[in-house]
């Protein structure tokens, strides 16, 4: 257990617990040799109860590190900076990224307009689009894995079950986000992304993901479309593209994330409109607009 005020490995210290996940803890620390604030994760104490389990929990967290640092100096993955053990546990140090998760950002704020959706999608676009040059593949993109900085930059988190592309996922993922394939532990490839970007897309325009979850893990289920009541909801210049994205069949989904982010661009603001409205919450177009009046 790490409490406020611990120094992890003599150089971390604690300040608060800043979330969790299914393998570990993250906490806000100050690193005392930089006097940066970092974010630091560990993993659950749960995991080393059991030989067998914290030995397989050891082994997907060094994963989660050894991809972190595979993917350093990608902007929107938070910064890899250090890793170790101490009391018996494994921990990796991050960049802190202030601001609030996807999910949080939608409790707090009206479902996004098609700019905003436009530029959340080519944000986490471009992402995905680096990672997938990496030959890895996220297999968690979902609002609880998406950070919204306090300036608007859109952040990828959670690299826990990233896989290579090739390999055979695992049976893990987050109900109403995986598609049909990764459910039955078929190849990895990142059409997998592209579906699960597409759910999130939708969700943060109509308040629900595209699919009940149960039905949509059927793997005996009979292909099928986005219901007609979530599909008008889509506003119409998104919607071919979304309902594309989140098909049971991944032939018939773009094929590549650079195919989603063209698409996309046309959606985004015009150089001369003005910021959004609602001065409360991040601009997430702001990026686009500034850039394109330069």
């Amino acid at each position: 257990m790490i409490f406020e005020g611990d120094v992890v490995d003599g150089r971390y210290r604690v300040v608060e617990e800043a979330g969790q996940g299914s393998m570990g803890h993250v906490y806000r620390a100050v690193d005392l040799e930089t006097h940066a604030e970092v974010a630091l994760k560990r993993v659950k104490d749960r995991f080393n109860e059991s030989t067998s389990l914290f030995k397989a929990k050891w082994a997907e967290f060094e994963r989660e590190s050894s991809t972190a640092e595979r993917l350093r100096n990608i902007p929107g993955i938070p910064e890899y900076l250090d890793a170790g053990t101490w009391n018996n546990s494994a921990y990796y140090v991050m960049s802190l990224v202030d601001g609030r998760t996807l999910d949080s950002f939608l409790d707090a704020n009206p479902l996004l307009s098609t700019e905003e959706i436009a530029a959340l999608g080519t944000a986490l676009g471009q992402i995905l689009a680096a990672v997938h040059r990496k030959r890895l593949v996220h297999c968690d993109v979902n609002p609880s894995n998406i950070m919204i900085g306090d300036d608007a930059a859109v952040y990828l988190l959670d690299l826990g079950i990233t896989h290579e592309t090739g390999n055979r996922t695992v049976r893990f993922a987050t109900r109403g986000y995986a598609p049909v394939e990764q459910v039955r532990a078929d190849v990895v490839n990142p059409l997998i992304d592209i579906y699960a970007l597409g759910c999130t897309l939708i969700k943060a325009q109509t308040g629900e993901v595209p699919y009940d979850a149960k039905l949509h893990w059927n793997v005996e289920a009979e292909a099928h479309q986005v219901p007609e009541p979530i599909r008008e909801r889509i506003e119409p210049p998104l919607r071919p593209l979304l309902t594309s994205m989140v098909q049971r069949d991944c032939t018939q989904r773009p094929q590549s994330i650079n195919e989603v982010v063209e698409r996309l661009a046309p959606l985004l603001p015009e150089p001369s409109s003005l910021p959004h409205p609602l001065a409360a919450r991040p601009d997430l177009t702001a990026k686009h607009r500034q850039s394109a009046q330069l």
